[in-house]
């Protein structure tokens, strides 16, 4: 009787295995990678916002949950670290761009 108890949690323990090696796992990997690009911002860097926009780091006051960023020379904002999706490259953007017209 005590197998048989053992034989049917055996499903749900390979599938908490695979949760954790295709989902979890990649998801703490992918957050550590953010915490570790907002924590070595600076100002001056160029960042990609998750709504599209390209600014450039203008101030970082401490304590906060936002980072003061140039749109141009005119217009600052104030933007919250968890929309900042990552540094802006333009060698990176050029190449995806080649990529999708070779595609078509």
């Amino acid at each position: 009787m005590e197998q048989t108890g053992i034989i049917s949690f055996f499903p749900l323990i390979v599938l908490f295995i695979v949760f954790y090696f295709f989902l979890i796992k990649p998801q703490q990997k992918k957050a550590q990678q953010q915490k570790q690009m907002l924590d070595e911002m600076k100002v001056g860097d160029v960042f990609v916002l998750t709504s599209g926009i390209i600014c450039e780091v203008d101030a970082i006051p401490a304590n906060t949950e936002y980072v003061l960023m140039r749109l141009n020379n005119d217009c600052v904002i104030k933007v919250y670290k968890d929309a900042i999706l990552g540094k802006y490259e333009e060698k990176n953007i050029e190449e995806k761009n080649k990529n999708n017209i070779k595609k078509k």
